[in-house]
Order: C-alpha cells, then sequence, then structure tokens
C-alpha cells in the first residue's frame, strides 16, 4: 500500500488546486456578461414576371444584399449593473441602416448614448457634416440604465456591404469591472468548448488519482500519473463532455 504520509500530501496537494480554480472560477462569474450572436444573409432573388418585386435603396444605390445581426447579451454574474454602456461598429464598407434593441420581458425603452446624440446634432445650419454621416452609418452606441442579474439584452442590426467587399458589425462593453465572454468567439478543444469543460476534467484527475492511489504503491509512479492527467486531463474532460452531449441527445430524440 502507499504510504498514508504521502498520499495525504499528494490529495492535499490535488485539494488546493481544485479549490484555487473552482474559487477562480467563482470570482470571474461575479461580473459575467455572455454575448451570442446570430447572422443571417439575405440576397435579392431573381425576378418573377408576377407579382410584385421588392426593392430597397441606399440613397440612390439598390441594395442587393444585406445582413441581419442579432446579438444577445446576458447578465450571468451575481450582480446588477447600472448605466451600461454598448457600443456597435461596422468594418470597412459595411454601412448600419437599422438597429433596434430591446430587453426581454421588459417593456422599458433603451436610449441611445447621450454622447453619441450629442455627436450627431446637425450644425446651426441643419446639416450634417460628412464624419457624422460617417458615424451615423458606421456606429451605435446605447446606454443601459439597468440591467439586473439574468436580464438578457437583444439588439438587432440590419446592414448592407459594398459589392465583392466583406466586413463585420461587432459589439463591445466597455464598462469597468464585466468580464465579456463572446460565445460567438470562443475557442474549442476537439469540438468541445475551452470554457465548458474545466468541471470534466477535473473529475477526470479526480478519478485517475483515486485509481492510481488503489492500483500502485509507488507514490512517485502516483506523482507521476497525477502530472500526466493534469497536462492531458483537457482532453479527456473534452471527450467526457461531448460524450455527455451526445447520450443526452439520444435520450431526448
Amino acid at each position: 500500500m502507499v504510504d498514508t504520509k504521502v498520499l495525504y500530501i499528494l490529495i492535499s496537494a490535488f485539494a488546493g488546486g481544485l479549490i484555487t480554480i473552482v474559487t477562480s472560477k467563482l470570482l470571474q462569474k461575479r461580473s459575467r456578461f455572455v454575448i451570442e450572436r446570430n447572422d443571417e444573409e439575405f440576397k435579392q432573388g431573381h425576378n418573377l414576371p408576377i407579382g410584385a418585386n421588392l426593392q430597397i435603396l441606399f440613397g440612390q444605390r439598390e441594395i442587393t444584399n444585406f445582413r441581419i445581426t442579432r446579438f444577445s447579451i446576458k447578465n450571468e454574474s451575481t450582480n446588477d449593473f447600472e448605466n451600461i454602456k454598448i457600443r456597435i461598429w461596422s468594418g470597412p464598407d459595411r454601412y448600419i441602416l437599422h438597429d433596434q434593441i430591446r430587453r426581454i420581458d421588459f417593456l422599458d425603452e433603451i436610449p441611445y448614448h447621450p454622447e453619441f446624440v450629442a455627436v450627431l446634432q446637425p450644425s446651426e445650419s441643419g446639416k450634417h457634416s460628412e464624419s457624422q454621416i460617417n458615424k451615423y452609418y458606421t456606429q451605435r452606441e446605447y446606454l443601459i440604465p439597468t440591467l439586473n442579474r439574468f436580464d438578457i439584452v437583444e439588439i438587432t442590426v440590419v446592414s448592407t456591404v459594398e459589392p465583392q467587399k466583406d466586413s463585420n458589425v461587432w459589439i463591445e462593453i466597455p464598462h469597468k469591472g464585466i468580464r465579456v465572454i463572446n460565445k460567438y468567439n470562443r475557442t474549442f478543444l476537439i469540438g468541445a468548448p475551452h470554457d465548458e469543460i474545466w468541471p470534466y476534467t477535473l473529475f477526470f484527475i479526480i478519478i485517475l488519482i483515486a485509481l492510481s492511489a488503489l492500483f500502485f504503491q509507488n507514490p512517485w509512479i502516483i506523482a507521476l500519473i497525477a502530472g500526466l492527467g493534469s497536462g492531458f486531463g483537457s482532453y479527456f474532460g473534452a471527450i467526457i463532455y461531448k460524450t455527455k452531449k451526445w447520450v443526452f441527445r439520444k435520450i431526448t430524440d
């Protein structure tokens, strides 16, 4: 059997690391906002000799394609936030034609940010400058008075791009203390999202160390196995995550 003192040291070291990871995750969640997005492309179809034809003009130019982008912003933290600024902007050669923002399950209107409105005010002659027009067609800024925990804000942006060009619409929340998770820009490990596999990785390492302690007497072998498990545990965590998802789909289908 393994020396009890050595086993105690190994378990204590692992438990300390586990507590550190869990505490870090909980602290990060205190101010976490999760953003998801969905893009739908529309292109003008072929005109038929019957019925009405849809024609959309941008100035004097006919628009033959446009994109509807929907951002969903959820406060998954343990805190409520006030006066949150959200900024939308488009890439080169893409123009914002229309936008809409709402808080799910609420009827209150969310205004544009006062600074954004002030910048777009016309001159005394009633005309807008070229920089103001460019800002209007490439940016939006909102001010959310309150976003409580688990509240969701949805922003819909309709945009178009110049022919033979390709760019996108982006979002940012420049609010101090808020940690933004872009689920549409997640990193993956063999098809599993990194931010969701860590509990399965920890589960795998715990089982690995427990089995090693049962079958091996040499503490150095146990330490080596624990080290290898920590190094490659994420891959096994990803496999467990994907297996669980697959089993769940089979059960619910």
